[in-house]
């Protein structure tokens, strides 16, 4: 560091200093204070900036309190300004109901070059863009930033069978009917990227996606998968973000990815609509990456004629991108890269909160609906069976993800059960309502003989109950201190009961293992069958049984 006595010394040199000396002076502070040549002439062309100053007192001091009604005359307009000249014919002219005039006559004469300097360079009325904020976070996976943007020189061609994708380079930017919001054709694709940004250590993530337009499963999905921990050592980023920051798109309005949103505990930051100052870290910071990294597609294309490229290429040349960006210092320290920055970070933080397997999974559509007396409940034409409800009101839900499985909860119990779609059953087999398990009882009832015993007689003096052992301890260890348990998420599609008897069987020879499963016979799994068919297919039962089953054989042997 220099102090200010010793520049003031050196601009003292540098003034007395002869013609071809100044230089060699510079130079020689510079070896002297560790400082270069350039840091130094412009410390001492700024010694003088910091004096006070005495402003000079305005002339006419009114102009600036007319100048201010001007600009907020012409601030009347929802966008853009009313002419400056309107503004002071308006206020000259005064209110035509009550005849009031918002300037008096003498700030006619003022030119209007005068106010308009006046707006401009006091009143700071003519700025169209605020002053932007840098983001930062305090520590790593603390605040993330999402976007997703149209590639710009890449074309969807077409589709291969093996689910890759042909694209083209366009050599002419993407007009304005290709971006990722507009209308397209059934048969059209785009190509689009989705970023993820981590605002502590400048850590960039991103996946490209062919759709018809930027899509909200298709944003959450690429969400998942950054916050699933990887096997590849140069993109370790993982873990759930406490804060999410997002523009107001599709991620932010679809009621099923709020939801699950929700359930991994993230906390959703939206921007300010029609304003990209607040959002400015990843909207400008992305644009220029993807840009960027598509720019180098023409370095190995040919100059001229028709080029191509496939989707599993672009990723791979992605991955190799982002390993060299992740690569590069950190913007505030400049000595660790931000790769090691976000690393060294989450580990003083305890380590990252990991996320649940298969989150993406447990998006649904959620709707309410009536179940009938046959048991049976109408979505989108569609008619699907309820087992063991009928006449009731239910939450049903549906995957996302293609498999169209619907759950439905009953709203008294909170019971979850798996629907399947509603066959009819062959005539004859069931022409009338089966017997309910109250009629069921009364038949019992009138054939049995039993009698019971009083209801009133005296019952003898209860003995003194031994108190109850208070139960011990348990001290848990703490085992790893680099990642965090993850949360509870809980299935909105996990149903209590088994749909069909294949599935119950083939989750119960699951549950059993392969050892015990090999010993059964058919006379085996026919009583087996039997007694889950009697307790309803239910999953706590099955699980009871495949336990007991397991302990009887392992200690017969």
């Amino acid at each position: 560091m220099v102090s200010r006595a010793q520049l003031e010394a050196l601009s003292a040199e540098l003034c007395a200093a002869g013609h071809g000396e100044r230089t060699a002076i510079v130079s020689r502070w510079a070896t002297l204070t560790g400082l270069s040549a350039a840091t130094l002439y412009r410390r001492v062309g700024t010694l003088n900036d910091d004096r006070q100053r005495r402003p000079r007192e305005a002339e006419h001091p009114e102009y600036r309190d007319w100048a201010k009604v001007l600009m907020e005359l012409s601030a009347r307009a929802p966008s853009g300004s009313i002419p400056l000249h309107l503004c002071l014919q308006a206020a000259l002219a005064g209110d035509v109901e009550t005849g009031e005039m918002l300037l008096p006559p003498e700030a006619g004469r003022v030119p209007l070059s005068t106010y308009q300097k006046i707006i401009k360079n006091e009143l700071k009325g003519r700025e169209k863009h605020r002053r932007n904020r840098r983001m930062h976070a305090d520590r790593p996976n603390q605040a993330w930033q999402i976007d997703a943007t149209t590639s710009k020189f890449l074309i969807v061609e077409r589709e291969l069978d093996d689910g890759d994708f042909v694209l083209r380079l366009h050599r002419s930017p993407m007009p304005s009917s290709g971006y990722k919001n507009k209308p397209l054709a059934a048969h059209r694709l785009r190509l689009l990227y989705y970023g993820i940004w981590d605002m502590h250590s400048g850590y960039r993530w991103c996946r490209p996606q062919v759709a018809r337009g930027e899509s909200s499963l298709d944003a959450m999905a690429a969400l998942c998968d950054v916050m699933v921990k990887r096997e590849d050592p140069r993109d370790p980023l993982h873990g759930v973000p406490e804060d999410l920051w997002s523009d107001q798109g599709v991620l932010t309005k679809h009621a099923a990815t709020k939801d699950l949103l929700d359930r991994l505990g993230v906390n959703v930051v939206v921007g300010e609509a029609y304003s990209k100052e607040r959002m400015g870290g990843i909207e400008t910071g992305w644009r220029r990456l993807w840009e960027s990294f598509e720019g180098s597609l023409f370095l190995i294309a040919p100059a001229t004629g028709r080029w191509t490229i496939l989707l599993s290429q672009i990723e791979a040349r992605l991955r190799e991108y982002l390993a060299d960006l992740n690569g590069m210092p950190e913007r505030r320290g400049q000595t660790i890269s931000r790769r090691d920055a976000w690393i060294r970070g989450i580990n003083q933080a305890g380590g990252a909160k990991l996320c649940p397997d298969r989150p993406i999974e447990t998006i649904a559509r959620e709707v309410r609906r009536w179940v009938d007396g046959s048991g049976v409940i109408r979505w989108d034409n569609v008619e699907y069976e309820v087992p063991d409800l009928h006449r009731c009101w239910v939450i049903a839900r549906r995957a996302l993800d293609g498999s169209n499985r619907v759950i439905v909860e009953d709203e008294r119990t909170g019971k979850r059960y798996d629907c399947t779609r509603w066959e009819p059953l062959p005539y004859g087999e069931q022409l009338r309502s089966p017997q309910i398990p109250i009629d069921q009882a009364r038949k019992a009832a009138s054939a049995s003989t039993y009698r019971l015993a009083d209801p009133y007689a005296p019952a003898e003096p209860a003995g003194a109950e031994s108190p109850a052992l208070a139960a011990p301890n348990v001290v848990t260890g703490r085992f790893g201190a680099r990642s965090q348990p993850a949360a509870d998420l809980p299935d909105p599609l996990e149903a209590d009961r088994f749909a069909t008897l294949s599935a119950t069987w083939e989750q119960f020879t699951a549950w059993v293992g392969p050892v015990v499963a090999s010993v059964l016979t058919p006379d085996h799994r026919a009583l087996i069958e039997q007694q889950l068919i009697g307790q309803g297919l239910r999953k706590d039962a099955v699980r009871e049984l495949a336990a007991t089953i397991t302990t009887a054989i392992g200690a017969s042997r």
